[in-house]
């Protein structure tokens, strides 16, 4: 497969668990056909891997012509468990120029409508579809940092920032004020202490959901969870949940306007409605905070600002608002990202 094609593979999004019951020549169907995450490549031919020129070739030279489909993740396990790597390399590795590519930059290679199914693509824009799915897949990838056991909070966040450099992967350096900073320090004194100590599970794609065996690894060690690209019934936009609880919820602005003091409280009183006590860490996507101090009304939530740095491998936290350490109790962790364009 291409680079495209690659890219698609292991980033589309569909709510539908099993791949579809007939299969389609690539050529036909093009990426779109591509379901869930793993291709089950088939031809009638034998097939072998011409190394020197570093393509699959048929025994006529005609070509390959991969036939895709995706399989479940208990029907592919062992596959899931390749492919998704671990500690070593990230989801978006080139073997061939050893190079770590960052999720914004796989999703710059696609249109707008290459990485979502079952959409309307009539719509004006699908850009905040592929948005939200950006933010998703920096999720997935990131949790996969530590193995199969999980990652801790602190190590999870400089991982995650290095997703959205505009080329090339990297652990960011997180700098308050000037100086570098630890992101266990920020964590420090929220959920009575239990955020800056807690695990990030090894997590399925969105959507997709480990098989009963995979889950009963948790008591032995390990740590799998879910990504949730939620309804609207959840009041945002994704979920992690190790097990049945929730570690973080996230919400995507995708706009060019200013998120403000007003959408700020839109979302808390939506947080509040659904989840109530069980949220502690709420993580908001967009191109612009624009709040001060003077504005922030919920003392015992804080609000701490991420954005790039101009070096290339760094992410600059500031606080919006830090509430005395006897009354932390939930989190706002604001992400300023450029927006998608189609390349």
């Amino acid at each position: 497969m291409g680079g495209e094609e690659e890219a698609v593979a292991i980033s589309s999004a569909s709510p539908r668990e099993s791949g579809p019951a007939q299969k389609k020549r690539r050529v036909q169907v093009k990426t779109a056909g591509m379901h869930e995450h793993f291709a089950n490549l088939v031809d009638e031919e034998i097939t072998d891997v011409a190394i020197s020129i570093e393509r699959l070739q048929t025994l006529d030279d005609r070509g390959w012509e991969p036939r895709c489909s995706f399989a479940r993740i208990k029907d592919d396990m062992l596959l899931y468990l390749a492919i998704l790597g671990g500690k070593t390399y990230p989801t978006y590795y080139d073997l061939i120029s050893d190079t770590n590519y960052s999720t914004k930059w796989a999703f710059s290679i696609g249109k707008a409508n290459a990485y979502v199914t079952a959409e309307n693509t009539q719509a004006p824009t699908l850009n905040y579809k592929k948005y939200e799915n950006m933010v998703a897949h920096a999720i997935f990838s990131s949790s996969r940092r530590n193995g199969v056991r999980g990652i801790p909070v602190r190590d999870f966040l400089p991982c995650f920032f290095g997703e959205f450099e505009d080329k090339l992967w990297m652990k960011e350096v997180l700098l308050l004020e000037g100086s570098e900073a630890d992101s266990s320090d920020l964590l420090a004194g929220y959920d009575t202490g239990a955020l800056a100590k807690r695990t990030i599970p090894f997590l399925a794609p969105p959507n997709s959901k480990w098989p009963q065996p995979i889950l009963d690894t948790n008591d032995d060690g390990c740590k799998f969870g879910h990504l949730i690209c939620a309804v609207d019934a959840y009041r945002c936009d994704l979920c992690v949940k190790d097990l049945d609880k929730a570690v973080f919820i996230c919400e995507c602005k995708y706009w060019e306007l200013e998120v403000d003091i007003n959408l700020v409280t839109r979302i808390f009183t939506g947080l509040e409605t659904k989840w109530g006590c069980d949220w502690k860490v709420v993580v908001v996507f967009c191109s612009q905070l624009a709040i001060c101090r003077a504005d922030w009304k919920c003392q015992s939530v804080g609000c701490v600002k991420f954005k790039r740095g101009k070096r290339a491998g760094t992410a600059i936290a500031n606080w919006v608002f830090q509430p005395e350490p006897k009354e932390r109790d939930k989190l706002m962790i604001v992400v300023e990202s450029t927006l998608m364009t189609d390349s």
